[in-house]
């Protein structure tokens, strides 16, 4: 006959990192002894201790994070405030704030809003688009800028008067095409392609006419020398190539001739 042999279940304390006997007698033994209660009480300390020290980094993570959210809303406050009188000094809005919904400026003061781009008011009662708003002249949109600019302030004063020109009477001015250096030419300035077009004054006279052939002229004769200075400055190696070349292009020219049936 076998006999089955059974083991029996052991114990493993965890405050003393032992294993004993599963039974009520043992337990009760071991959980009497003073090392298992210092044990315990030190486990019970580091669990109080641990617990207070959370408690202390989550209160320090909690006022660092307060303190980040209250540096970024000053800073963000310092430069909004920045921009605010930035855009004061740039544009004299010292009552006009952008408006996102319209995409205008707007003047809480007077009830008036302004387009940068068409520089026009609109407003009043009934209202309507205008450049002369029932405001004081110096509540305009950019009239503090214009004041306080002295270069800007200097630029609207050197402007002429309507009707009137900047240039003295007599003088004429030559208007330059926008398109006149692509291509790497001067497009002319007078004649058909450039004064009788608008591109330039066509007001030229006959001298100016004359002067030009002439200048033609001289040049023509002055390329027509320089060629005859250059062919009889060459050696005569250069001109016994030069005649075997031209031999060579009028037999490929005979070639390509017959071959189209044109001989």
């Amino acid at each position: 006959m076998t006999d089955y042999w059974k083991s029996n279940k052991n114990y493993f304390c965890e405050y003393c990192g032992v294993w004993m006997a599963d039974n009520i007698q043992v337990r009760a033994i071991h959980e009497k002894g003073l090392k298992h209660k210092d044990n315990v009480a030190r486990r019970i300390r580091e669990m109080r201790q641990k617990a207070t020290d959370d408690a202390r980094k989550k209160e320090d993570m909690k006022r660092a994070m307060d303190g980040i959210a209250s540096a970024a809303k000053k800073a963000y406050e310092k430069d909004k405030s920045a921009l605010e009188q930035q855009e004061e000094v740039e544009h004299g809005t010292r009552h006009w704030k952008f408006h996102q919904e319209s995409g205008y400026y707007y003047n809480p003061l007077y009830g008036w809003y302004y387009d940068v781009k068409s520089k026009m008011y609109y407003g009043g009662s009934p209202p309507d688009w205008t450049r002369s708003p029932n405001i004081p002249s110096g509540e305009y949109y950019g009239a503090v800028h214009t004041q306080s600019d002295p270069l800007l302030a200097a630029t609207e004063q050197e402007k002429p008067a309507v009707g009137k020109s900047k240039y003295p009477q007599g003088m004429r001015v030559t208007k330059a095409h926008p398109l006149a250096d692509i291509g790497g030419y001067q497009m002319p300035t007078e004649g058909v392609i450039g004064g009788g077009r608008g591109v330039a004054s066509s007001l030229a006279t006959a001298s100016t006419g004359l002067e030009q052939q002439d200048g033609r002229k001289k040049s023509k004769a002055a390329g027509s020398k320089r060629k005859k200075d250059e062919d009889s400055a060459l050696s005569k190696k250069e001109q016994e190539f030069l005649a075997k070349r031209e031999a060579a292009r009028k037999r490929v020219q005979k070639r390509t001739m017959e071959a189209f049936g044109l001989q």
